[in-house]
């Protein structure tokens, strides 16, 4: 369980300020639970290879943001919602703060076996951001101020102004399904990572998680363009039509754009849990987002084959079984955490 100490201390190491002091108390931490240990190098990560960059003057800056972004002080919570005033949230899109808000809120919620939906209320308020994220296990439904609504998949975040009518953009870090209220007027803009998906009226998916290789964009209905942000400028990228989905490369800035399986692209947000031929990495991954655990897998495991299979809102025990019986191993499941044999 991180805390505003922690956080804190966490800071100052990642902007090498730490104490000698403070390094010891952070030792003692990262040493409580493998939890922890796991969180702060995921944090460590993002702070040095994200591909949303940290944009602070200064130690204090950094943790106005991550304290903010986290709910510590000057931010009000209601069903996950958080409304923070803007002049406390940077231009730059954070990756860390957003990946800590993910990760941590995780450690806050009671854990769920089986995954579920909360409909969220609209919040109006001058001169905030609005903020709806979401922990692992976790799914919600969000209806922006013009009527649009946000399917908002587990470890997704989502921000907003509450402006909205005047600027219809959003950003979004994880994975969400758009349905968009047509207006020629005002384009209704998703910002996630270094693209920028515009459109008029349309439905399509956005897939968009720290620390994967590609982003993703399905198209359902109507058009979008994506554009890349460089700078200041925006260059566009492709025009897609329905039943296209682009995939872009961070690191080569590289893409390309295929036809793509329904079920196995937007059953999610339909509660259906989807693989094809899918390796053991890829699957523990979406098994820890999708329930809100943590996979603990044993050496002696043999994990090299791929996995196949569709799972209609199962619990992880049945899921878990489906797979054990065809890859022949063992599980054992105490609270969130998972071992497999």
């Amino acid at each position: 369980m991180i805390n505003e100490e922690i956080l804190l201390i966490i800071t100052n190491e990642l902007t090498e300020q730490a104490s000698e002091g403070e390094k010891d108390i952070l030792k003692d931490w990262l040493a409580e639970s493998r939890g922890n240990s796991s969180l702060y190098h995921s944090y460590k990560e993002a702070f040095l290879n994200g591909k949303y960059e940290l944009k602070a003057k200064n130690k204090n800056d950094v943790y106005t943001t991550l304290s903010g972004r986290l709910g510590f002080e000057n931010a009000n919570t209601k069903n996950n919602e958080k409304i923070i005033p803007s002049h406390q949230i940077s231009r730059g899109w954070l990756k860390i703060a957003a990946t800590i808000l993910i990760l941590i809120t995780s450690s806050l919620v009671i854990y769920q076996t089986r995954y579920y939906w909360i409909p969220t209320q609209k919040i109006i308020a001058s001169n905030t951001m609005i903020v709806k994220s979401n922990p692992a296990g976790v799914k919600s439904l969000v209806t922006l101020p013009d009527g649009s609504h946000v399917k908002l998949n587990s470890e997704s975040h989502l921000e907003y102004s509450a402006n909205f009518e005047q600027d219809r953009s959003v950003k979004l870090i994880g994975e969400a399904f758009f349905e968009v209220v047509k207006d020629t007027l005002r384009p209704f803009v998703v910002k996630a990572g270094d693209l920028s998906i515009r459109v008029m009226g349309t439905s399509f998916n956005v897939e968009a998680f720290p620390f994967e290789k590609n982003i993703k964009v399905a198209l359902v209905t109507g058009s979008v363009l994506i554009e890349k942000e460089e700078g200041l400028e925006r260059k566009p990228v492709e025009y897609l039509h329905p039943s296209e989905m682009l995939v872009y490369d961070h690191q080569s800035s590289g893409f390309n754009v295929t036809q793509f399986d329904y079920s196995e692209v937007l059953g999610w947000k339909d509660g259906e849990l989807h693989f094809v031929e899918t390796d053991f990495i890829e699957v523990v991954k979406k098994l820890e987002r999708w329930y809100g655990v943590e996979i603990l897998v044993s050496s002696k495991a043999d994990m090299s084959g791929r996995f196949n299979g569709t799972y209609n809102d199962e619990s992880l025990e049945v899921v878990l079984e489906g797979m054990g019986f065809t890859s022949d191993f063992d599980f054992e499941i105490k609270g969130k955490n998972v071992y497999i044999k």
